[in-house]
């Protein structure tokens, strides 16, 4: 049947995409908050 491992492919590949967001915007949220902290503000 087509539709389980479907499911499960698209849970996989939705974590997979969340990963690669998190892992590709970490270096810009990370410049961010020290942008943030030279300025004085606390987060």
């Amino acid at each position: 049947m087509m539709p389980t491992p479907f499911l499960m492919w698209s849970r996989a590949s939705i974590t997979g995409w969340l990963m690669l967001v998190m892992v590709t915007f970490d270096p810009v949220f990370d410049s961010i908050e020290t942008e943030l902290e030279k300025r004085g503000v606390e987060l």
